[in-house]
């Protein structure tokens, strides 16, 4: 028997979809969508604990986040020799990269964007010249 599972991709055809979604075509996109999201909600799940709390978003919010990059940065795909795969884990590696970071900044209690820290901290200290 040479079925794959629902929760393996297949390649097949990528190439070809890819191409037409990168020229914008609607179904296209839709279908490739379809295609990569079980691949990059799995690739999510394996790296974001599964009892997440509200510091850290859900594996499923970051491969929803993942998908959306992907959309944006579809037109400027350039194939280089590597597969359409790569390019997509590569986007969810960065994405489940900012979850963890933000985690971390939440539980050390640093909710501020560290550049308004620093523009807070010189204006403070141009009060005091």
């Amino acid at each position: 028997m040479n079925e794959q599972s629902s929760d393996t991709f297949d390649p097949t055809g990528i190439d070809d979809l890819v191409d037409r979604a990168v020229q914008g075509e609607p179904a296209a996109i839709e279908q490739l969508i379809g295609r990569i999201l079980p691949a990059v909600v799995r690739y999510c799940r394996t790296r974001i604990p599964s009892g997440a709390t509200s510091s850290l978003a859900t594996a499923d919010d970051i491969a929803q986040e993942a998908c959306l990059a992907v959309l944006t940065a579809l037109p400027t795909f350039r194939r280089e020799g590597k597969p359409f795969l790569a390019f997509v884990y590569g986007i969810a590696a960065h994405k489940v990269a900012d979850a963890h970071r933000a985690a971390a900044d939440q539980a050390r209690g640093d909710a501020a964007v560290p550049t308004q820290r620093v523009v807070s901290a010189r204006a403070e200290l141009s009060l005091h010249a």
